[in-house]
């Protein structure tokens, strides 16, 4: 009898132990990610961040006359957090600093392209691997917040990833950097300046 509940015991204990071990994790690993968060909800206020929700169905397309002077804040649209390398790639005199300020988001997202693959064999079990160059894509829309239109979008390429290895015993994915934060900002202040 003594060893059932001994048993019980140490299943409960490393149960428990198990369950710690997740909270840690998962709070280590998107702390990060809801400071970011918080930071977007902080300097663009919570209507700007939901505009560039995926699937936002408040976004209407359309022209619109922009006010004289525009403010953007840069969103990913991925996980609601900011895109700091393009807002601060904006002229000073454009860049949103509080939610009162902001006029104009500019929503990103990440599209992965795969431009390439290798396969490789290997010789002693004849496992196929691959290897993926990935580049790392990026939409871009503006949207006024006023009137909730996007006014504007562009696809962005991403740098080239680099090559695959001569041969190699895993498969994996190389990927490229993002697009030139300067060419994204670029972009959006000659479109805020027709």
């Amino acid at each position: 009898m003594k060893g059932i509940f001994l048993r019980l015991a140490i299943w409960i204990v490393l149960l428990v132990m198990i369950g710690i071990g997740y909270f840690i994790l998962t709070t280590v690993q998107e702390g990060p990610t809801r400071a970011s968060q918080a930071a977007a909800l902080a300097r663009y206020g919570d209507a700007a961040v939901q505009l560039c929700a995926q699937k936002s169905d408040q976004v209407t397309v359309g022209k619109i006359k922009l006010p004289d002077i525009v403010k953007l804040g840069a969103i990913n649209m991925d996980d609601s957090t900011l895109f700091d390398p393009v807002a601060q790639a904006l002229p000073a005199e454009n860049q949103a600093k509080t939610p009162t300020e902001l006029t104009t988001v500019l929503c990103l997202q990440e599209v992965p392209r795969i431009i390439h693959t290798d396969r490789y064999v290997s010789r002693s079990t004849s496992t196929t691997y691959t290897c993926a160059q990935r580049s790392r894509d990026m939409m871009g829309y503006l949207v006024d917040v006023s009137t909730k239109t996007q006014f504007a979008s562009q696809k962005f390429s991403g740098q080239n990833p680099p090559e695959c290895p001569a041969s190699t015993d895993r498969s994996m994915v190389v990927s490229g950097d993002l697009p030139l934060a300067s060419d994204i900002s670029d972009w959006a202040v000659s479109k805020i300046q027709q």
